[in-house]
């Protein structure tokens, strides 16, 4: 029999995927688990147990959670069917809004931006709305307030662009030209198509006919319509030189939305899904390109050999447009009607669910790929000399299945990722250090969206029939914590209505006293306490590979048996280890503990029949493993 000996530091792998189990070539396997749940891999080495989630509030039926740095300070808006709700980062409500507009079937199709201090929504089917702070009437909701020809007229025509929708042989004549006896200057007409063109959306949009600009009252049928204009239409005849608003009712509006060099980007309409366009530079809500000077709005569509439809805008050192076919670049420093340039960069295509957006993080943009189980950093590489969009999830595609939204922690530089199932996973990532680390969690309820706001990430949870928004907060142990404080110890705590009936762990001054079912409003403790905190518990749980790496040189199936284990913690509060017979109590010199477990380990296995050990604790106390030292004996 030989000794070998096994030293992990580091488990910037991460959670591999079951499928590359044998793969026992692969070196990552040295610094990665079988198993990593509730545990954050940390950029220098070792694991820690994540932090809790902060209960804020109650918001009943949400189901997005969009992040609003506004002048008033960082607020969060919450979107649910037939509402939106606004909230401080302290879970307070500022303002709500009845809507019809959000639908079940929309609300995740929603996108939004911060504009000018607003925070502005988009979807293919109504018309942008805008919430911002008016200094006299307070929160607002209302339409996204495009310029007008002539500030001083509300019914000149709005500055938004205008397409081609119709095919280009079809002709338009503005026919029975009459003085509008109601109002002196505007002549009444009659458009006529040489094709079906219009419905009944169209009444109220504009059409441009050669040099008149025209406002349709009334429709007909498909081929005529009836409106007024202020020019001349006597020059004109019939012309194929003719287009409509690019955004109506008729045509709808824009499916994304952003802001990039000063301008208001907006791109992928209902009708129009491969178009992006740029407002006027510093003129947010003015997309007028009558003279094509530099500050003039800009206006193009997607090259492609198969249509696509654009579903993220992301501003950075340049404009990343990620559609369902590929991701492209918009190059212009700065970007004006003459000096734009477009290209794809990559073929990967995004994932169709709206609300996963891409995130930047260090000059790179991380994606969901179009199959849903890839994430992909598109980033320019100097070695080739070209975009890529390497697959970060390649070696743990189990834990991204139907992602539904991710946020980014720049503080822990991880990635949450919430998925459909209702679990959530975590990418730990360092760029410069190489680590890519996945680590599934769960908790006592189902991730409904994730938003970061100020650094912190934010999250909806759905438990016990209700949504909650809730936070991550460092040194918080349980999932829902909610804290109460007395001025001076006492063992009778009231005001406890909300949580009846549910199961919940008690922290007193840091006693874990378990979990118990509040069947009242009142909590009695045994021994007096200042401070009083309910949650939810959770567990972590850490499985290593089994040292195959070692036992390989006397066959893949030789056996082998764990002789010694050394675990070096730091700062942990509790330590249960299974060794092969269930998972014990490790008793700890002294609490919070930092230093070496030294544990005897005894039983043979056989190949990759089972792990050396395994930890699994749900204690509410720190935890933080930073290496494992483990020596094992082979048979032969």
């Amino acid at each position: 029999m030989s000794r070998q000996v096994r030293i992990q530091t580091a488990f910037s792998a991460g959670e591999l995927d079951p499928e590359l189990a044998g793969r026992l070539d692969l070196t990552v396997r040295r610094e990665g688990a079988r198993r990593l749940l509730n545990v954050l891999p940390r950029i220098t080495g070792g694991l820690a147990r994540r932090p809790g989630l902060r209960h804020l509030a109650e918001v009943p039926g949400a189901r997005r959670l969009l992040p609003f740095p506004s002048p008033a300070g960082s607020l969060l808006a919450v979107l649910r069917e037939g509402a939106l709700a606004l909230y401080d980062a302290q879970g307070a409500l500022l303002a709500s809004f009845p809507t019809s507009l959000l639908t079940a079937a929309r609300i995740d199709e929603v996108d939004f931006a911060v504009v000018d201090g607003a925070l502005l929504l988009v979807h293919p089917e109504f018309e942008p709305r805008r919430l911002h702070r008016d200094p006299v009437a307070g929160w607002r909701f209302d339409r996204w307030p495009i310029a007008l020809a002539d500030p001083a007229d509300p019914l000149s025509r709005p500055l938004v662009p205008f397409e081609r929708f119709a095919p280009r042989e079809v002709r338009i004549e503005l026919q029975n030209p009459t003085p509008d006896p109601a109002a002196p200057g505007r002549t009444l007409v009659e458009p006529a198509a040489s094709a079906p063109v219009f419905t009944a959306a169209h009444i109220g949009t504009w059409l441009r006919v050669a040099h008149a600009w025209v406002f349709l009252y009334d429709v007909v049928d498909a081929t005529r319509a009836r409106g007024w204009t202020r020019e001349d239409p006597s020059g004109v005849g019939s012309t194929t030189d003719w287009a409509e608003q690019a955004f109506s009712h008729a045509r709808g509006w824009p499916r994304t939305v952003t802001v990039h060099q000063n301008r208001l980007v907006v791109g992928g309409s209902r009708d129009l899904p491969d178009f992006v366009w740029f407002s006027r530079s510093g003129r947010f809500y003015d997309f007028s390109t009558e003279q094509g000077l530099d500050d003039e709005a800009v206006a193009f569509r997607l090259a492609a050999a198969e249509p696509e439809t654009v579903l993220h805008l992301v501003p950075a050192r340049r404009l990343y447009v990620f559609t369902t076919g590929g991701e492209w670049v918009v190059h212009g420093d700065p970007i004006t009607p003459t000096g734009v340039e477009v290209g794809r960069q990559t073929t990967v295509g995004c994932f169709p669910q709206r609300r996963v957006r891409p995130v930047e993080v260090d000059g790179a943009v991380l994606f969901v790929g179009r199959s849903g189980r890839d994430l992909r950093e598109f980033v320019f590489t100097d070695t080739e000399q070209a975009w890529q969009a390497a697959d970060l999830a390649l070696l743990a595609g189990h834990l991204l299945e139907r992602p539904r939204a991710c946020a980014f922690d720049p503080l822990r530089r991880v990635l949450w990722v919430a998925r459909a199932d209702g679990g959530f996973a975590s990418l730990t990532i360092d760029r410069n250090s190489h680590v890519v680390a996945w680590a599934g969690h769960a908790s006592d309820g189902t991730v409904v969206d994730m938003a970061t706001l100020d650094g912190t990430v934010h999250v909806l949870v759905e438990r016990a029939g209700g949504v909650a928004l809730e936070r991550f907060e460092e040194g918080l142990q349980l999932d829902g914590a909610r804290t109460f404080t007395r001025p001076s110890p006492t063992t009778s705590w009231s005001g406890l209505d909300a949580l009846v009936g549910r199961r919940l762990r008690v922290l007193a001054d840091g006693r874990d006293l378990g979990e118990i079912e509040l069947a009242a409003g009142t909590l009695l403790l045994s021994e007096p306490a200042s401070v009083l905190v309910l949650g939810h518990a959770f567990a972590h749980e850490i499985v290593p590979f089994a040292p195959l790496e070692l036992v390989e040189p006397q066959g893949a199936n030789a056996a082998w048996r764990p002789v010694r284990l050394a675990l070096r913690l730091h700062a942990s509060g509790a330590l249960r280890v299974d060794l092969g017979r269930g998972p014990a109590p490790v008793r700890l010199a002294s609490v919070p503990f930092t230093g070496t477990v030294e544990l005897r380990a005894l039983g043979w296995r056989r190949g990759d029949d089972g792990p050396p050990w395994r930890i699994r604790q749900d204690d509410p106390v720190p935890f933080t493993l930073l290496s494992s030292t483990l020596q094992i004996e082979v048979n032969g």
